[in-house]
C-alpha cells in the first residue's frame, strides 16, 4: 500500500517537473525567436540549405547570449586577478557589444552572421596574443573557421579563407622579426609555426569537406523536394482524371463494405462520397441482381490478383436504376489497396440500344408486329408433340400495289399497318403474329385445329369490314392449314397454307381491284369537280371522233371509257399542284407529267382494265415523237392513245383554266391545224376537223 503510493507522489512529481521544464524551453524559444528573427526566416523553406544555416546561426546565438556571458565574465576576472584589467574591460564590452548586435533585427542575418565570426575570430586573435596558444586562441580560430563554412555562403567562404590566412602569415611574420617579444606569444615562438598551420590547414580542410556535404544534402533535399512536388502533381493529375471521368472507381473489402469511392460517384449516381462511403455494396444493387453479384464477388475473393467482369442493375439516390458493368479485381494483398478495387462503367445507354436492337431485330419496323426472322425461329420453337395440332394461316393485302400507285407509298404504309392491327387485335395471346413478306402475315397457332383457325379468319374479316384507307376497304385474302401429326412437315403445311390463300385471292382480288378503281376515280373527282367534267368531255368527243372514223361500236365504247379514265393517274400528284392558279414551275410539270404512267399502273393491276393500260400510258404522246413518257412516234402510238391526245388538247384549249381563258372554236381549230403531223395524226386531225367539228356546226 505504501509502496503504491509512492510511486504515485513519484509519478505526480515527474509530471509537474516535466511541465516546467517543457514550459521553460518553450518560452525560452519564444522569447530567443522574438529577440532574433522574423518568424519567416526560420519556418520559411525549410528544405533549403539557408534555412538550416539560419537555425545554426540561431543556436551559436543562442549559446553566446546564454553561455557566453559566464565564459567571458570569468575571462575578464582571471584577467582582473593578474593585474590586466584593460583586457578584463575589453572582454566585457566585447560581450556587450556582440549581444547588442546579434539581437538588433533591423540588422540582416546576413551580416549579423558575418559579425558572429569576424567578432570570434577578433576574439580568438586577441587570445591568442594575450595568452599565448595555450590560451585557447588557436582552438577558437579553428572554430571560428568552421564556424565561417557553417553560416557562410561559398563566396563568402573563400573570403574569410583568404583573409585568414593573409592574418595568420602576417602574425608569423611579426612573430618572427620579434613585434611581439616580452608577449605570451613569444614563448610560443619555436611551436608556433607547427600548431599554425595544423590549425589552418585542418580548418580550411574542414571549412571545404562541410561546404562540399552542406551542397550534397542541398542538392538531395532539392531532389527531394522536386520528388514530393513532382508526385504531389501527379496525385493532384490522377485525383482530378479520377474525378472528371465517367466511371466510378471503388474499393471494397472483403465483406462489401465501400472503404473509398472516387469524387465523381455524385455526378453518375447522385449519391454524395459521404453517403456512398462505408456502405454495403450489396445494398446498391437492384435486389433482383444482388444474390448473384454476391456469389461472383465471392469467387473473385479466393483468387489474388484476379479479375472478373460483371453486369448489374444499380440504384442511384433519386429511385432510378441504371444498367451498370462492374469491373472488379482482387487487390487484397496490395498494401496501397488491400481490398477489391471496382470500376462502375456506366452502360444504360448502350443496353438501352441493345434493347431497341433486339427488338427491331425481331419486330417489323413498320407495322410493329414480329417479323419474318423471329417467325421462323419461333416455328422450330413451337413445332413440338405438345403444341399439336399447329395451325398456320397466310395473309395476303389485296391491292396494296394500287393504293401505293394511286395515292402514294404512305397510304399503302397506312394500310398494312391497319392490317396488322385487325390481324393481331383478333388473335389470342400465344399466337403469334408476323409480316411474313412486303403484303404478306403469317399467324402461327399452337394447340389450334383447322375449324378454330378458320374462325380466326371469319373474325378478322368481320373486324376489317369497316376500316378504311383514303375511301378503299380494307381487304384481305387467307388461306390455312394444320399439322396435325408429328412426321408431318410443319413447312409443307406452311406451303399448303399459302397455296390456299392464292385459291382465295384469285377469287376476291379482281373484284376489290375493280372497286379501288371506281373508288379511285370517285375520290379523284371529288378532289378536283374540274377533272370529271373534264373527263367526261374528253370522252364524248371521242366517241364522237370513233363514230365519224367509222369504228364499231365495241371500239366506240372502249374510247368512251378511255376517255373517262385517261387522267386517273392525277389521284397521286398534289391537289396544290392540280389546282395552281398561275404557270407551273418545272418542277410541277415534270410531276404532272407522271400521271399517264400513274395511270397506267392502276389499271394494269386490273384484268378487265389491262387492255386500257396502254392506251392511258400513250396519250401524251406526240406524232413527231417529242412526247412522254416514252416518245412514241406516228403509228407506234397506239390509235386510242391518238385519238384522246387530240380530243384532250381540243377541250383543254377550249376551257376556262385559272391561269387563262378559254380559246374560240376558230382559235382552236388554227391550233389544230397548226400542229397537224407533228402534234396530232393528220388523218384523225382532217377527220375530226371536216367531220365531226363541221357537223358540230352544221
Amino acid at each position: 500500500m505504501s509502496f503504491s503510493y509512492l510511486n504515485r507522489i513519484k509519478n505526480k512529481f515527474c509530471k509537474i517537473a516535466s511541465i516546467n521544464v517543457f514550459n521553460i524551453v518553450e518560452v525560452a524559444e519564444r522569447f530567443f525567436n522574438k529577440i532574433l528573427f522574423e518568424d519567416q526566416n526560420i519556418t520559411s523553406n525549410k528544405d533549403s540549405l539557408k534555412h538550416w544555416k539560419n537555425k545554426i546561426f540561431y543556436i551559436i546565438a543562442v549559446f553566446m547570449i546564454t553561455f557566453g556571458a559566464p565564459l567571458l565574465f570569468y575571462g575578464a576576472y582571471m584577467f582582473y586577478r593578474r593585474g590586466d584589467i584593460v583586457y578584463a574591460i575589453s572582454e566585457i564590452l566585447i560581450y556587450i557589444i556582440i549581444v547588442i548586435v546579434i539581437t538588433r533585427r533591423s540588422l540582416s542575418v546576413k551580416s549579423r552572421k558575418i559579425f558572429i565570426i569576424v567578432a570570434l575570430y577578433l576574439i580568438s586573435l586577441f587570445l591568442l596574443i594575450t595568452a599565448g596558444i595555450l590560451g585557447g586562441g588557436m582552438i577558437c580560430v579553428f572554430f571560428s573557421l568552421i564556424l565561417s563554412g557553417c553560416l557562410l555562403e561559398k563566396k563568402q567562404i573563400l573570403h574569410a579563407v583568404t583573409i585568414n590566412i593573409i592574418i595568420f602569415i602576417a602574425l608569423t611574420a611579426l612573430l618572427m622579426y620579434g613585434y611581439f617579444d616580452g608577449t605570451y606569444m613569444e614563448t610560443y615562438k619555436d611551436v608556433w609555426l607547427i600548431n599554425a598551420l595544423t590549425a589552418q590547414v585542418c580548418g580550411i580542410i574542414l571549412i571545404f569537406l562541410m561546404n562540399t556535404i552542406y551542397h550534397g544534402l542541398e542538392n538531395q533535399t532539392q531532389l527531394i523536394k522536386e520528388s514530393k512536388e513532382s508526385f504531389a502533381a501527379s496525385e493532384l493529375k490522377h485525383k482530378a482524371m479520377i474525378a472528371n471521368i465517367s466511371d466510378v472507381i471503388a474499393i471494397i473489402d472483403i465483406n462489401g463494405s465501400i472503404e473509398y469511392n472516387s469524387t465523381n460517384i455524385g455526378r453518375s449516381f447522385g449519391w454524395g462520397s459521404e453517403d456512398f462511403c462505408n456502405k454495403i455494396i450489396w445494398e446498391m444493387i437492384h435486389p433482383e441482381d444482388r444474390e448473384r453479384i454476391r456469389v461472383e464477388f465471392h469467387s473473385l475473393i479466393e483468387k489474388d490478383r484476379y479479375g472478373k467482369k460483371m453486369e448489374s442493375r444499380f440504384l442511384c439516390r433519386d429511385g432510378t436504376i441504371k444498367d451498370i458493368e462492374l469491373t472488379a479485381v482482387n487487390m487484397a494483398n496490395d498494401p496501397n489497396i488491400n481490398g477489391i478495387l471496382i470500376n462502375f462503367h456506366d452502360i444504360t445507354d448502350r443496353k438501352k440500344k441493345e434493347d431497341e436492337n433486339l427488338y427491331l431485330s425481331y419486330h417489323d419496323v413498320l407495322t410493329g408486329i414480329y417479323n419474318r426472322r423471329f417467325y421462323e425461329e419461333e416455328i422450330k420453337r413451337l413445332d413440338t408433340e405438345r403444341n399439336l395440332p399447329i395451325s398456320i394461316i397466310i395473309g395476303d393485302v389485296n391491292g396494296l400495289k394500287l393504293v401505293n400507285d394511286a395515292f402514294g407509298h404512305d397510304k399503302g404504309d397506312e394500310l398494312l399497318q391497319k392490317a396488322a392491327t385487325v390481324i393481331q387485335s383478333a388473335c389470342r395471346t400465344d399466337d403469334v403474329v408476323a409480316r411474313w413478306g412486303g403484303d404478306e402475315f403469317v399467324i402461327l397457332l399452337p394447340r389450334t385445329n383447322t375449324k378454330e383457325a378458320e374462325e380466326i379468319v371469319e373474325r378478322i374479316k368481320e373486324l376489317y369490314s369497316d376500316v378504311y384507307v383514303s375511301a378503299i376497304r380494307v381487304s384481305i385474302s387467307f388461306g390455312w392449314d394444320a399439322k396435325k401429326e408429328t412426321h408431318h412437315d410443319i413447312l409443307k403445311v406452311l406451303k399448303s397454307a399459302e397455296d390456299n390463300m392464292y385459291k382465295h385471292k384469285i377469287i376476291e382480288n379482281g373484284s376489290m381491284r375493280d372497286n379501288t378503281i371506281s373508288t379511285i376515280i370517285r375520290t379523284l373527282h371529288e378532289k378536283n369537280p374540274r377533272e370529271e367534267q373534264h373527263s367526261q368531255r374528253v370522252s364524248e368527243i371521242c366517241q364522237f371522233i370513233g363514230k365519224a372514223m367509222g369504228l364499231s361500236r365495241i371500239e366506240v365504247s372502249r374510247l368512251k371509257v378511255v376517255g373517262l379514265l385517261h387522267d386517273i393517274g392525277k389521284i397521286a400528284i398534289e391537289e396544290g399542284i392540280l389546282n395552281k392558279p398561275g404557270k407551273l414551275t418545272e418542277q410541277e410539270r415534270n410531276e404532272i407529267n407522271r400521271h399517264p404512267d400513274i395511270g397506267y399502273r392502276i389499271l394494269n393491276s386490273s384484268f378487265s382494265m389491262l387492255d386500257l393500260a396502254d392506251c392511258i400510258l400513250a396519250h401524251h404522246e406526240r406524232w413527231d415523237g417529242a412526247g412522254y413518257p416514252k416518245g412514241l412516234k406516228g403509228d407506234a402510238i397506239p390509235m386510242v392513245s391518238r385519238i384522246i391526245a387530240l380530243a384532250d388538247t381540243y377541250d383543254a384549249m377550249t376551257s376556262e383554266r385559272s391561269y387563262r381563258n378559254a380559246l374560240s372554236e376558230e382559235e382552236a381549230l388554227a391550233e389544230i391545224r397548226k400542229n397537224i403531223g407533228t402534234q396530232f395524226d393528220p388523218e384523225i386531225a382532217r377527220i375530226f376537223i371536216e367531220k365531226v367539228l363541221n357537223q358540230q356546226c352544221n
